[in-house]
């Protein structure tokens, strides 16, 4: 059995992440196929320790390269505009347990007898409905709570208010062509183009070739 080096490791685990600093292009850093977390300065700070030089953040948002929405566990992160329709398509549940899985904490969902994706896919279908223009959190969480099944809500104490579950929210969004406009707190929410939308908007469709290889990627 080769031995390795804890040097070698970290070496190794150092290339494999592009923080040697050599980058050139942000839009090319490879950690953007899955997309970067951005909390705060967090992107940032991401993309900073892979470029040579500290990049410009200001081709992000609507109609810009770069686009934030609600992503990988619910969390904001960038991703290249191009990739979200396949993005939506790969991050849909892959079966109601899955989708159970990732929403229903509290199994409110599966004590009243609802299948999990009939459940993700109210939450996509409200979201689409209710978000045409700009709005922020507070607004379209109120907006969508009224326009889904009480099964989907749950009352919140730091809100003090029973509004539909947050992950349905934040989960659903993609799917629903919606993204983040950044820098805004609370979170106002953007719908996007309408022909990038129409091509989120396929639920419960069969994955294409390009999610499904998605999907591998994300699992690994």
């Amino acid at each position: 059995m080769p031995q390795v080096r804890r040097e070698q490791v970290i070496g190794y685990r150092v290339g494999a992440q592009g923080l040697l600093r050599e980058g050139s292009s942000l839009g090319k850093l490879a950690v953007l196929d899955f997309g970067v977390q951005d909390s705060g300065d967090s992107a940032r700070l991401a993309f900073d320790a892979r470029l040579r030089r500290t990049p410009s953040l200001r081709g992000v948002g609507p109609g810009e390269p770069l686009a934030l929405a609600w992503t990988l566990r619910g969390a904001p992160h960038l991703h290249r505009r191009e990739d979200l329709d396949w993005l939506a398509a790969a991050l849909w549940p892959l079966s109601d347990a899955d989708a159970l899985g990732r929403v229903d904490a509290g199994s409110s969902m599966k004590k009243a007898g609802m299948p999990g994706l009939a459940g993700f896919t109210a939450g996509a279908e409200a979201m689409r409905k209710v978000v045409t223009a700009p709005m922020g959190k507070g607004a379209a969480s109120t907006a969508v709570t009224a326009a889904t099944p009480d099964t989907l809500h749950r009352y919140c104490r730091g809100c003090q208010a029973t509004h539909v579950f947050e992950l349905i929210f934040r989960m659903g969004s993609l799917p629903a062509g919606i993204e983040l406009e950044p820098g805004t707190s609370p979170p106002v929410l953007v719908p996007q183009a309408p022909e990038l939308a129409a091509a989120q908007a396929a639920l419960g469709a069969a994955p294409t070739p390009q999610a499904k290889a998605a999907v591998e990627r994300l699992t690994k």
